[in-house]
């Protein structure tokens, strides 16, 4: 008798023009269907050739299959490898960027601190800028006399020097109010003393440091009305320019600035005029 082959719907094989394979519970499915109908459609007397042949078809249908599922199970292994190292890389890459972004907090945070050192070197230079314009040793003599300022002049002496040292101690030692009634009694007593123009500059510059804003440009205005000779006139005449910028008055600051820059022109006091000017856009 003459066993006939299992065809491709019974071998669970896919059809032309399809490919793969057919997944493990339905293959195995479909080889136990096509064994119950070769049984069924074999006859009784099937000899025991025809049933070993029947054997080997189907042991060689599972073994694809077995081939199938593990080729399966290697390449579900290989993506969950491929998902692993996927998801090393995002920790990893999380992680750094955290490290950059404190890296660049720090740098941040040096460079804050090297412009505060940086803003506190410009007011060091424009501290030492004002002081190269001290008063030259001689007699300044003023024009006139104001007399609310003149009480009893006297010129010159011992009495004189040590009422000075003693009232730029205290202005040096920050007693601002000691300071102020000292240099204040210096002019009147002594206005005509080589120190006496210095004294009112320092008076405006107490007023200022007290918040008495319009009364220090009053007092850095008398310094050029009383000694207009005085080295330090255009560093008044700058003052009382930056004065009206806190105060909040660029017209009248930009006119003193810009005396300052025309009369003074190659003075440390016209240098910070310019710059002042560009600050304040004039």
């Amino acid at each position: 008798m003459t066993v006939r082959s299992p065809t491709e719907s019974e071998m669970g094989t896919p059809p032309a023009g399809r490919r793969g394979p057919a997944p493990a519970g339905r293959g195995r499915g479909v080889f136990l269907c096509a064994l119950s109908v070769l049984v069924l459609s074999t006859p009784a007397c099937a000899s025991k050739q025809d049933i070993r042949q029947l054997r080997e078809v189907l042991v060689a249908g599972l073994q694809r299959q077995d081939a199938a599922l593990a080729d399966l199970a290697r390449e579900l292994e290989a993506l969950q490898d491929t998902v692993e190292i996927q998801s090393d890389m995002v920790v990893d890459t999380r992680g750094g960027l955290a490290r950059e972004l404190r890296q660049i907090q720090g740098q941040m945070s040096r460079l804050t601190e090297l412009t505060g050192q940086i803003q506190r070197t410009l007011a060091a230079l424009r501290d030492q800028m004002s002081d190269l314009e001290r008063p030259a040793v001689g007699t300044l003599r003023p024009p006139a006399r104001d007399s609310t300022l003149v009480g009893n002049p006297i010129a010159g002496g011992g009495d004189a020097d040590q009422a000075w040292n003693t009232a730029r101690s205290q202005f040096n030692r920050g007693q601002l109010a000691t300071a102020k009634f000292a240099f204040e009694h210096f002019v009147q007593i002594y206005p005509e003393h080589e120190n006496a123009p210095l004294a009112l500059y320092l008076l405006g510059d107490i007023l200022e440091q007290e918040g008495r804003l319009e009364e220090a440009v009053q007092g850095f205005l008398r310094v050029g009305e009383l000694f207009p000779t005085y080295d330090r006139v255009s560093q008044s005449l700058y003052r009382v320019g930056a004065l009206y910028v806190l105060l909040g008055d660029p017209g009248q600051a930009e006119e003193y600035l810009r005396r300052v820059i025309a009369t003074y022109p190659d003075t440390g006091a016209a240098a910070l005029a310019q710059e002042k000017l560009r600050e304040i856009g004039g």
